[in-house]
């Protein structure tokens, strides 16, 4: 558990067999299988006027009250890009390590929040706005040693996570 880049280093460390790792960088001794791809979303509190929005533009992301990540997220790391590469400064009040903090402190109204729109858990008084301008997204794989490609146990696993996937994949099509 952990943001990928804390997953990568117990990887490299043997601390961790395999890991489900977002974009880090390239290292010979891990190999990687894409695993999936998902959108970043903003998400806010019940009395953000964003609230009732079925989409907002990146731009009126400016100036906003964000609660974020911390460093070495990936969600935060390609919101950031985004916001450069379209020019929109935020207004970051709170770098909080975890999920869970995040969306306490956006149910509270301190700020907006951004997450993976699959990491969103609804919740009453929170809600899911995407961008509808901007291709904000994060990538994920499974990771592993490279020197242990042939365990069983990371085979079998690696198995077992790409059917499971491409199972609920088929389910969300029906």
């Amino acid at each position: 558990f952990g943001n990928s880049q804390r997953c990568f280093e117990r990887l490299i460390a043997l601390e961790a067999d395999v890991g489900v790792i977002a974009e880090v960088e390239a290292d010979p001794r891990v190999s990687t299988l894409p695993y999936s791809e998902h959108k970043v979303v903003v998400f806010v509190n019940s009395s953000h006027p964003f609230f009732f929005r079925e989409s907002i533009s990146i731009q009126e992301l400016s100036a906003q009250k964000v609660i974020q990540r911390e460093q070495g997220s990936t969600t935060r790391s390609a919101m950031e890009r985004a916001l450069v590469e379209n020019n929109v400064k935020i207004d970051t009040v709170m770098d909080i390590g975890s999920r869970e903090g995040i969306w306490k402190a956006v149910e509270q109204g301190l700020g907006i929040g951004f997450v993976a729109d699959f990491e969103f858990t609804p919740h009453p008084n929170l809600k899911v706005i995407p961008i509808h301008d901007a291709d904000i997204t994060t990538r994920y794989y499974l990771a592993f040693l490279e020197e242990r490609i042939q365990s069983r146990l990371i085979q079998s696993f690696c198995k077992t996570a790409i059917e499971k996937r491409d199972l609920i994949i088929e389910m969300q099509r029906v």
